[in-house]
């Protein structure tokens, strides 16, 4: 039975290692791109209006990469963390979420939904605009397209973990409510 356990414990160290070496390629990978994107930005700045437009929706797509990928990097980390030392009590953070349930989950989520709106109107916008001189009639509402998509994927990542928290923390309190 102590051989199955370490082997097993074994085994998710070996897949959760893998994973955060290829998270901390992509990770710096997206780092490098974004490095390269902004200096296009930069350049691009008293350029035609599609490449700045271009280069600026790039920038923002690899800085949500790159959010993406820290975060999953992070997560993988503090899971290899836990199988090396497991906790014995649980923390503040997770007593409190065990507590409230889901209710984190689903304001994370309504956060999303309301900012998922928010960049459809702002693209709805970016479309109906004429552009009729060299000063980018769109600038502030591609801006804003890219700094409410890094807003909705922190809020996307914050609801997945809520979730899983709560799930977690549903099944540990019907395990210690179950009799022996």
């Amino acid at each position: 039975m102590a051989a199955k356990t370490t082997a097993r414990k074994w085994i998710k160290i070996c897949i959760l290692g893998i994973l955060a070496a290829f998270l901390l390629y992509l990770t710096v990978e997206s780092a490098f791109f974004l490095e390269t994107d902004y200096g296009r930005w930069i350049v691009n700045r008293g350029n035609v209006q599609e490449r700045l437009y271009e280069s600026i929706d790039m920038l923002y797509l690899f800085i949500q990469f790159f959010v993406l990928m820290a975060s999953l990097l992070a997560l993988t980390v503090h899971a290899l963390f836990r199988v090396l030392h497991p906790e014995r009590q649980p923390g503040k953070i997770v007593r409190f979420l065990r507590k409230r349930g889901l209710l984190l989950a689903l304001l994370f989520t309504v956060l999303l939904i309301a900012l998922l709106l928010l960049i459809g109107h702002n693209v709805q916008t970016i479309r109906t605009t004429v552009e009729t001189s060299e000063v980018p009639a769109a600038l502030r509402e591609h801006h804003r397209v890219g700094w409410l998509g890094i807003a909705a994927e922190i809020s996307f990542l914050a609801a997945l973990i809520s979730f899983v928290s709560g799930i977690k923390g549903r099944k540990h309190a019907a395990l210690e409510r179950r009799p022996l």
